[in-house]
């Protein structure tokens, strides 16, 4: 891995930190707001923050550095344009020590992506046991840049010594619409390599967000009269 001391730092330091927080950007995009949001987080453990921001890695490879360059055993990952809530340390911290199998860790998106926990895991709120996400070999070059975090999820699910959970109290703020763009390739990578998770997960959620706008707009209650009334007709 081609990285120089100049392409990451400890943005927060700490001698046994209890959470690492990890981020990772290029020396084009501007990180310095979400640490100033970081560094103004409730929390009155010892914690971290690592920046890695080398061109010469893509998003998985740069999150890799940051997991094996963290010294806690909750490691929190986020992006360079998240704006994180005060208490979305705190809410990590809690959640995994409330819960001692608890490996990975998903939680709600709000802003320019919203997101609400349906095991598609989003990269900019995610949190790992750090022994267990090295075990599983961390996060994936094969999907940089689209679907990475879903893959890693999926990975964590299946192979780590424990569960993962969606938590609502860790929400992150994601203002902006996404920087990724959708990659048919990787996509057709991940149903091709995880059949089972993607026909229950991606096809179920499509399903169930159809059923939803049915009843908004009435067509579900339609739906429905006729149905009940063929089964009298029948019956």
């Amino acid at each position: 891995m081609n990285i120089s001391p100049s392409d990451w730092e400890y943005e927060r330091e700490a001698t046994e930190p209890t959470v690492s927080v990890v981020i990772s950007t290029i020396p084009s995009n501007d990180h310095q707001v979400v640490c100033e949001y970081l560094v103004e987080q409730n929390f009155c453990k010892d914690w971290e923050i690592i920046v890695v921001n080398c061109p010469n890695l893509d998003r998985c490879e740069a999150r890799n550095f940051g997991l094996n360059k963290s010294q806690a055993s909750i490691v929190a990952f986020t992006d360079d344009d998240t704006r994180p809530p005060s208490d979305w340390v705190q809410s990590i911290a809690n959640a995994f020590e409330k819960n001692d199998d608890l490996v990975c860790l998903e939680g709600p998106v709000e802003g320019g992506i919203r997101y609400g926990g349906e095991r598609q895991y989003v990269g900019c709120n995610m949190a790992v046991d750090r022994d267990e996400a090295i075990k599983q070999g961390g996060w994936n070059s094969q999907y940089a840049g689209w679907r990475e975090d879903t893959e890693f999820g999926w990975r964590m699910e299946a192979d780590a010594a424990g569960i993962c959970k969606f938590v609502e109290d860790a929400t992150m703020i994601h203002p902006d619409s996404p920087r990724t763009h959708y990659d048919h390739r990787l996509e057709t990578q991940l149903k091709k390599n995880y059949p089972r998770r993607y026909e229950k997960i991606f096809n179920k959620s499509l399903a169930e967000k159809g059923w939803r706008i049915g009843q908004r707009i009435g067509v579900v209650p339609i739906i429905n009269s006729v149905r009940n009334q063929l089964r009298a007709d029948n019956s």
